[in-house]
């Protein structure tokens, strides 16, 4: 990897001029038509075409920010460089938006910063322009999550997991966790924000779905919830996302760059992918992930709710991808069943649009990526938008009682006019009748 620093476009003595609140702040808030103050959320803005000072704009304007909560800890920063791509084509995040954060970071006296990432084909460190930072600092490193080790871990309410493998240092009481997305549409889950972006954290070989590679096998399940799990596992500690260049369109890598010249930042990372889909043109329904991260509590419910701070910018209208079916997460009423007492469940889920659908019981252990059928409920055909209601007696496909446990419900949808298969996921337990 080059240990050649790249030239910087603010240097360290700029940097200690413009992060002073004189600077950065002179005008903000007064000349910004679009501050709110209608919620507990803050979301600060950074309107430049300069990406390190629309990122510092950006995190002082958020409130968020809190060098004390930094002073003596690793600084984990989780960036999105899911391809060997530089920032200007809307796919990878900039590595003079992650300098900046870096510079903040150092500034609060962190102990150590390490930039993450990893892939199937390691993590794309130079290629997307991050090589200088082996030179940059003694503190900075830029770390493979390959190397890493993890345990699993819990998630409290999961939808699709009830733990996650995880890399052990997220966990550390020392541990500072920014995630650092890039503001870009995605053709599984419609947008790819801060949210999303720590979909990039757990190991891969545990999550493999053959044909495909990489973590398909959470996609398996459902891509939507596993995006919650993850970060009602490990919430980040603060978010940015780098919308300088955008991608609309085929996303995550398919579509065509869009200058925004934005960055946006704050301590919600679901507060900050609201304000991005505003600033994109996106309406919430769109966006499930973002839905059941507001019902699971891990943030606002949409902008009512956060304060909009700093730079005002005119919203766009990004090209979107086709829109897919979305099933929400099948619910079984009871939830757990006596079938030796002839109890049955009634599994019910919503479809936003017709479709082609299909209903399965599973076998779902955490590292589960196969999910065994045990019982098929509704082989694929055609479905009518609106809610659906399928009765299990607690049996497998040979008639057979199942054994007590809990299984999961599996609802795959598939639009008419696309290939792509979205799942949703949900749980249904068989009582041991023994007690």
């Amino acid at each position: 990897m080059s240990k050649t620093k790249q030239s910087a476009v603010v240097s360290r003595r700029q940097f200690l001029q413009l992060s002073s609140s004189a600077v950065l702040s002179t005008g903000l808030h007064k000349i910004n038509p679009m501050r709110r103050q209608r919620g507990s959320y803050t979301v600060g803005v950074g309107h430049n075409s300069n990406p390190y000072i629309a990122t510092l704009r950006a995190m002082l304007a958020s409130d968020g920010w809190n060098p004390a909560a930094i002073n003596g800890k690793r600084v984990i920063i989780k960036p999105n460089l899911v391809q060997p791509e530089t920032a200007d084509t809307g796919i990878t995040t900039d590595p003079e938006v992650v300098r900046a954060i870096v510079d903040q970071a150092l500034a609060a006296n962190a102990a150590e910063v390490w930039i993450v990432e990893t892939g199937v084909n390691g993590a794309f460190f130079e290629p997307c322009g991050y090589s200088f930072f082996d030179s940059y600092d003694p503190r900075v490193s830029l770390v493979d999550l390959v190397g890493l080790p993890h345990n699993m871990a819990p998630v409290p309410n999961g939808l699709a997991y009830s733990a996650i493998a995880l890399p052990i240092a997220l966990f550390d009481e020392n541990a500072f966790v920014i995630s650092v997305g890039k503001m870009k549409v995605h053709n599984l889950t419609m947008v790819s924000l801060a949210s999303k972006n720590m979909f990039g954290l757990p190991p891969i070989n545990f999550y493999t779905a053959p044909p495909r590679v990489g973590r398909f096998g959470m996609h398996n399940r459902s891509v939507n919830e596993s995006i919650v799990d993850l970060n009602l596992a490990r919430k980040p500690d603060y978010a940015v996302v780098d919308g300088i260049w955008g991608l609309e369109g085929q996303g995550p890598w398919g579509g065509s760059p869009v200058r925004m010249d934005l960055v946006v930042a704050g301590d919600n990372a679901l507060a900050v992918d609201y304000v991005c889909i505003m600033a994109m043109g996106i309406a919430a329904a769109r966006v499930p992930h973002l839905l059941y991260s507001t019902v699971s509590g891990l943030g606002p419910a949409g902008l009512n709710d956060i304060n909009i701070q700093g730079d005002p910018f005119e919203p766009a209208a990004f090209e979107i991808p086709l829109s897919l079916p979305t099933a929400s997460p099948p619910q079984a009423s009871p939830f757990s069943i006596n079938p030796y007492a002839g109890e049955q469940t009634q599994i019910s889920f919503r479809l936003n649009m017709p479709c082609l659908c299909e209903v399965e019981i599973v076998r779902a252990q955490p590292f589960d990526t196969e999910l065994p059928l045990v019982r098929l409920l509704r082989s694929w055909g055609p479905i009518y938008a609106g809610t659906t209601t399928l009765t299990w007696d607690g049996r497998d496909d040979e008639g057979n009682i199942a054994l007590p446990a809990t299984y999961g419900v599996r609802v795959a949808a598939r639009s008419y006019l696309a290939t792509n298969v979205i799942f949703s996921f949900g749980w249904v337990n068989i009582a041991n009748p023994n007690g």
